[in-house]
């Protein structure tokens, strides 16, 4: 079943009734969903400047700084104006909510200054308009990105909630990097609520999900859609439209060339029309749920040029001087640092400094040298002395070219400013790079499992911006990991000789897609259940997916969902084959020999062979949108059909950590202990039962 990311609930980001009630404190609580997306620090009086009724002079903004590790709620109430602000959240784990739920608010010359790692789902601006009325946005900057989380959704841009019954304005606003939706504003329409929202001259540049989220009734007019190869996150959609009418696109400029389609009508809750004129897109076209798109006028030739008056910095936006001329925008900065020359070409596009040739070349001499650029190097030199490095919003990430590779890099080695012996350094680094490169691209349609085995060695990377987890293991040869809104990349060398994916992802080598079914054994892993001649039952949970191989006892073979199977056996044997890894055996009566691989499994390392006593239900079935959780124990955990829960592939169980996602469903798992955390984005109700078993 594929499943929409969850929505964020609007007790995130503001009060019911919209009054600037100031910054809030508290703690994450367990099973407190409340408590948890309150923010967890207290305000400065910096932050009191909430409700300004005037705005400052131009080029006069005042900074709030917020500091390492807090998360700082600002509201907005009705009537009031929160304008020019530059909020610095630099530092680490640090970010700011922006929260406007009353009527005629106004929130104009704001920029946030700051690259948020925090990788916890939130919203950056939580809005509202909720008596019929109109509120503004204007001139905002939200463009220095966020960090991928460790569940489904994470950071996203701007939320408008369900409860939004009026309409707002956005104008020459700027979201970019935000691994969730940029502009998140399909909830209203999809509520039944009425409210409508208008993006003009507004600027969405590789946000995960969506660019532009819209419900009926909602419009976007001169703006642009940008996603490009750079892009850190996944793939997001251009223009995403729910609801069941129209959805109306004039005078913009949708660019998905970096993949993912440039236009979807239609989600699980309905397909509206989405009617374009004057519009230009590259991108598939994709319609669904009876949604369709009517593309009046326009081409398929789009300028993904930043509209004029967007800010393209936060400084810019804080300032609110007027209009800015659209300046080029960089992905990457190459930084040349200590002394010496250097070089380096990139396949074509835009560099900083240059108009006419994408080749630069130069000396540093002590000082350190950056210069932008949009598209991967080709090649690059630099002399002893000199280390080399691309930024990516001030992280360093791994480069996708061979140095001194390239018929004009070979021609400037030669030159007089070159030193021509290369370092032992530099060789060596050259013989132990890793020649092969694999990257499991994650889905917002859900969570996908990944298995593979290298014939050599292999190791992490950040290829193309690829996210570096705790929870991606690799053993020998043998990796395994998961991915949601994200990437995961290693370099290996020798061949892959298994690869196994569970989930929507898609998997690159060498950047060429390939085929998991096509590389070795699709379920890697063999599991044989011996009998010792007296009648035992059993149950078997793997994260992968998990399928009896064999002619004999197939009778008494239950598989569930895909993932655990139930079973007796007297003295025959029974053999299974799965990916993932094996997760739990339990004996409720009698006893065997387990082989894994060949090799015999000590059943007191897969945890308690009593069952386990506690059951914690995730209840989606009168939530109104998807809801996602995570939650981590100090025992054991396995899924479970509890009170007729599903038990979904989409569901990930990592150690004592467990992350899913529910619509109109339960899920369900038993566990052992206690419950150490729990996190939840949505509506879903959740049940916890001690002792369920006993019950």
């Amino acid at each position: 079943m594929a499943r929409e990311p969850s929505v964020r609930n609007d007790d995130a980001v503001g009060s019911e009734d919209g009054s600037s009630s100031g910054a809030q404190t508290g703690n994450d609580g367990l099973l407190n969903r409340r408590s948890y997306l309150k923010m967890a620090g207290a305000a400065t009086a910096g932050a009191a400047a909430t409700a300004a009724t005037g705005t400052a002079a131009a080029s006069e903004y005042d900074v709030i700084k917020v500091s390492a590790g807090q998360r700082r709620v600002i509201r907005v109430g009705s009537g009031e104006t929160f304008a020019n602000k530059l909020i610095d959240v630099t530092a680490n784990r640090a970010k700011v909510i922006i929260a406007a739920h009353g009527t005629n608010w106004t929130i104009r010359n704001v920029g946030i200054k700051g690259y948020v790692n925090d990788g916890s789902p939130d919203t950056m601006f939580g809005l509202s308009d909720r008596s019929g009325n109109t509120s503004t946005v204007e001139n905002v900057y939200l463009g220095d990105g966020a960090a991928d989380g460790s569940s489904a959704t994470s950071m996203t841009g701007v939320w408008v909630a369900p409860q939004h019954s009026g309409h707002i304005d956005f104008k020459n606003v700027h979201v970019a990097g935000m691994p969730d939706n940029g502009f998140y504003a399909s909830a209203p329409g999809s509520s039944g609520s009425g409210g409508t929202v208008r993006f003009e001259e507004c600027y969405a540049y590789n946000n995960g999900i969506s660019q532009y989220r819209l419900g009926d009734g909602s419009e976007v007019v001169d703006s642009v859609a940008c996603v490009d190869n750079n892009n850190r996150h996944h793939n997001g959609r251009g223009v995403w439209a729910w609801g069941t009418n129209r959805v109306e696109v004039h005078g913009s400029n949708i660019d998905n060339g970096g993949g993912g389609p440039a236009v979807v009508c239609g989600a699980h809750s309905g397909g509206p029309t989405v009617h374009a004129y004057d519009s230009h897109f590259r991108g598939s076209i994709h319609r669904t749920n009876g949604g369709s798109f009517r593309h009046h006028s326009g081409s398929r030739n789009p300028d993904s040029t930043p509209p004029k008056g967007v800010p393209m910095s936060a400084e810019e936006a804080a300032a609110g001087d007027g209009d800015y001329e659209a300046k080029p925008t960089y992905e990457y900065a190459m930084r040349f640092q200590g002394e010496g020359a250097y070089f380096f070409r990139t396949e074509g596009g835009s560099v900083e400094g240059t108009d006419e040739d994408d080749c630069i070349e130069g000396l540093v001499d002590g000082e350190s040298v950056e210069i932008g650029y949009d598209t991967y190097l080709a090649n690059v030199g630099v002399t002893d002395g000199v280390e080399a490095r691309i930024l990516v919003n001030g992280n360093s990430y791994e480069p996708t070219w061979s140095k001194y590779d390239g018929p004009e890099a070979e021609e400037w080695l030669e030159s007089e400013l070159w030193n021509d012996d290369e370092s032992e350094d530099e060789e060596k680094a050259e013989e132990e790079q890793l020649e092969n490169v694999i990257l499991i691209e994650g889905s917002p349609d859900g969570v996908t499992r990944y298995e593979f085995v290298t014939s050599g060695d292999v190791e992490k990377s950040n290829y193309k911006g690829a996210s570096l987890d705790d929870e991606d293991v690799i053993e020998d040869d043998h990796v395994h990991g998961v991915v949601a809104t994200w990437r995961d990349a290693f370099r290996f060398d020798g061949d892959l000789e298994e690869l196994t994916v569970d989930g929507p992802g898609t998997v690159y080598v060498n950047d060429e897609e390939v085929d998991p079914d096509s590389v070795g054994q699709k379920l890697p892993h063999v599991l044989e259940i011996e009998g010792q001649g007296t009648p035992s039952s059993f149950n078997i949970t793997v994260d992968g997916t998990i399928e009896y191989d064999g002619d004999n006892g197939a009778d008494d073979v239950t598989i569930i969902s895909g993932t655990t199977v139930e079973s007796s056996i007297t003295d025959s044997t029974q053999t299974f084959r799965f990916s993932g890894a094996l997760t739990d055996i339990t004996f409720t009566d009698g006893e065997a020999v387990v082989t894994l691989d060949g090799e015999k499994v000590d059943l007191s390392e897969y945890g308690d062979q009593d069952l386990l006593p506690h059951a914690i239900v995730i209840d989606g079935t009168e939530a109104d949108e998807p809801s996602t959780y995570s939650f981590t124990v100090d025992g054991k955990v396995v899924k479970s059909d509890y009170m007729g829960a599903s038990i979904d592939d989409e569901d990930v169980i990592e150690g004592e950590a467990v992350r899913g996602g529910v619509a109109n469903w339960l899920d369900a798992f038993w566990f052992k202990g206690n419950i150490t955390d729990f996190k939840l984005v949505g509506d879903a109700k959740t049940h916890v039962e001690y002792n369920a078993r006993e019950q």
